[in-house]
């Protein structure tokens, strides 16, 4: 009893819907439908009162179906006032006068052609209508229903597969992070040491043997500030504490030997994508975004791309917040969102 009374309803009233479904069921009902069949045959057969039979049927049917669903949305729209959702009672209530509407139509119209109708065929036609109305209303409820489940799952399916995607870029963003600390903090720490030892080695060493020693220290040194530097900053690029444009220059420099990069960033994009104490995050996640679709593009450039000028270009606007383009030649937008 409780599962017949969850699919009978309230169900909220669709007027679109109820219009074509019962101006559907209407005109192909109560032999309407066979007139309707005929219509082509009639066109072909130059039949004007067949053609015209149907097309009144037709008409018809059009007509009952807008001042039903105009009575029971009128019916609709004054029941709902103050209230949040229609009660079962007023629900039914609808449909009985949407049944009463139109079988109170269809006599109407017996009765200008100047026939009767008995008692028993307007009881028949009320609940014949009464019938119809809550099969329509319980299927649109229904199938409506069902959408919106189906609907509000696949949302929630979409938000929990975007959630677990920002997780695997926080989660890379994060080892990057700390493999970028451990060769700034103590590859470049040990490096500087052993810089020193050489140096302190060298000063007592003979001529010959100071020279080579020298040489290995620069090599050392060139290693510490350059190689363990540019590959700390390229593993976790500075983009939230120096900017985008810092950030893309510094790639733009790794790239020199094989790419001629120019790069061009709108000057209050910085402002937009660093992030300080207390700052939303969501610009610096952007930038960032940014900076990696474009560490990957210039390798996909040289890798695949063959090219040899880069140019590349990062702005931002109202509607899409960061946004940078980059071509040899040719320019395509690249919107980067926040994860």
């Amino acid at each position: 009893m409780i599962k017949l009374r969850s699919w009978l309803g309230p169900w909220p009233l669709r007027p679109l819907w109820q219009f074509v479904l019962f101006a559907t069921v209407q005109a192909y009902g109560i032999n309407e439908g066979l007139l309707i069949q005929r219509i082509p045959e009639a066109i072909a057969a130059e039949n004007v009162i067949v053609l015209w039979g149907g097309l009144t049927r037709l008409g018809f049917s059009i007509l009952l179906a807008v001042v039903v669903v105009a009575a029971q949305w009128g019916f609709y729209r004054l029941s709902m006032t103050r209230r949040r959702s229609q009660s079962f009672p007023l629900y039914v209530s609808m449909i009985v006068i949407g049944a009463l509407v139109a079988s109170g139509v269809l006599t109407g119209f017996v009765v200008i052609n100047g026939e009767d109708v008995p008692a028993s065929i307007l009881a028949g036609m009320t609940l014949h209508y009464l019938v119809l109305l809550v099969i329509i209303h319980t299927s649109i409820g229904v199938i409506g229903s069902r959408m919106s489940t189906s609907t509000a799952q696949a949302e929630d399916a979409l938000a929990k597969l975007r959630a677990q995607e920002r997780r695997f870029v926080a989660s890379e963003e994060r080892a990057r992070r700390i493999a970028a600390e451990f060769l700034h903090d103590r590859v470049q720490a040990d490096l500087l040491v052993i810089a020193i030892e050489l140096r302190r080695v060298g000063e007592s060493a003979p001529p010959e043997l100071a020279a080579q020693i020298a040489s290995i220290t620069e090599v050392v040194e060139s290693v510490r500030v350059l190689e363990v530097r540019d590959t700390s900053r390229l593993l976790s690029p500075l983009v939230q504490s120096t900017g985008l444009n810092s950030a893309l220059h510094s790639l733009a420099q790794r790239w020199r030997e094989a790419l001629q990069v120019t790069v061009d960033v709108d000057a209050g994009i910085d402002v937009y994508s660093q992030v300080g104490e207390g700052d939303d995050v969501a610009g610096g996640n952007r930038a960032l975004g940014i900076y990696r679709i474009i560490e990957q593009a210039l390798l996909n450039a040289a890798a695949h791309g063959q090219a040899r000028q880069v140019q590349v270009a990062a702005s931002r606007s109202v509607r899409s917040g960061l946004g940078c383009s980059m071509g040899n030649g040719t320019c395509s937008h690249i919107p980067a969102r926040a994860r």
